[in-house]
């Protein structure tokens, strides 16, 4: 859940430092606030079977993010295109990397479903960063 709020709030930081851009991030904030709900919900459900069975990957992760989060704050003269190459990185190593080691290490089928569905989401939005990326590398504003 940490790591999904933190992704979260470094959109949202996107979102008013680039207002010409803001709908998209706030609407990738959003997505991230949902996958922490989720988490939520599975949590609710499933108990401490939800977890992480690695909380030193899940420690990592969170550890990860929350160092990309205190360079976003550090760097007050961030270009658009650096805000998409860090939200890729986000999406790419620590999102996806993150669930697909938990997603190997599961046994039950309904949390699989769960993480894979989560998985596929931050691989989505890694594709669609890239396309927003090379949109402002060719000076369009996508």
């Amino acid at each position: 859940m940490a790591v999904e709020n933190t992704a979260s709030e470094i959109y949202d930081c996107f979102a008013a430092r680039f207002p010409e851009q803001q709908d998209f991030w706030k609407g990738m904030a959003a997505e991230e606030q949902g996958h922490a709900r989720q988490f939520v919900v599975a949590s609710s459900l499933k108990g401490s079977a939800a977890l992480p069975s690695s909380m030193q990957l899940a420690q990592s992760a969170l550890e990860a993010i929350r160092k990309i989060k205190r360079e976003v704050l550090e760097n007050t003269r961030m270009l658009m295109e650096d805000a998409f190459k860090i939200a890729i990185t986000i999406e790419q190593t620590t999102v996806e990397s993150f669930l697909e080691s938990m997603l190997s290490e599961e046994t039950d089928n309904e949390l699989k479903k769960f993480y894979g569905s989560l998985l596929i989401d931050g691989k989505r939005h890694a594709e669609l960063l890239k396309k927003r990326l090379a949109g402002t590398l060719q000076g369009g504003n996508q």
